[in-house]
C-alpha cells in the first residue's frame, strides 16, 4: 500500500514537471497581423509600383497563415446596390474578383524563406498541392517579402507594417 502511494506521488510529480517544462512551439517573428504599405516589382512590361497600395491582410500564427489582398493600384469597382451573386454578369465578376487574392493554410520557415501551403484558396487549382515561397526579413519592425523568377524576368517586393 505504501509503495502504491509513493509510486503514484512520484508518477504525478514527474507528469506535472513534464507538463510545466515541456517547451511550447517556438514563436515565429512572423507571428501577427500585417498589411502592405509599399509594393514594387518588375515584369515583362517594365518596372511597376503599386501606389496607392490597395487593402491587404496577412496573418501568420503558429504555423498557420491567411492572406487576402487586392493587387494593383486601382480600387476594385463597386457592384450595384441591388446586385447579387446570381445577377452580376461575367464581365462584372471578372472586373471585381480578378484583382482579389485570398488563400489560407499552413506555413513553414526555413532560414529566410517562408513556404505557404494552402488549405483553402480563391483559386481552386492552388489548393491541389500548390505552394508559394517567399524570402522574408524583419527590418526595423517591417516585414519585407520578396520573390523572383530570373528565368521569367520578374520580381516583386512588398513591405508590410505590423498591425498586431
Amino acid at each position: 500500500m505504501r509503495w502504491t502511494i509513493i509510486t503514484r506521488a512520484v508518477t504525478f510529480s514527474v507528469l506535472g514537471c513534464l507538463t510545466v517544462t515541456t517547451p511550447l512551439p517556438a514563436q515565429s517573428d512572423l507571428n501577427g497581423a500585417w498589411s502592405i504599405v509599399e509594393m514594387s516589382g518588375h515584369n515583362a512590361e517594365g518596372d511597376w509600383e503599386s501606389n496607392p497600395v490597395q487593402p491587404s491582410l496577412y496573418i501568420f500564427m503558429d504555423g498557420y497563415y491567411s492572406i487576402m489582398l487586392v493587387s494593383g493600384s486601382e480600387a476594385r469597382p463597386l457592384m450595384a446596390e441591388d446586385a447579387t451573386r446570381a445577377s452580376i454578369t461575367d464581365e462584372e465578376m471578372r472586373s471585381i474578383f480578378m484583382q482579389f487574392i485570398a488563400n489560407s493554410g499552413t506555413y513553414e520557415v526555413s532560414g529566410s524563406t517562408v513556404t505557404t501551403k494552402p488549405m483553402v484558396a480563391l483559386w481552386p487549382n492552388f489548393m491541389e498541392g500548390g505552394s508559394s515561397q517567399f524570402q522574408y526579413v524583419i527590418d526595423d519592425g517591417m516585414l519585407v517579402l520578396s520573390d523572383e523568377d530570373e528565368d521569367q524576368g520578374w520580381w516583386w517586393t512588398a513591405k508590410l507594417e505590423r498591425l498586431r
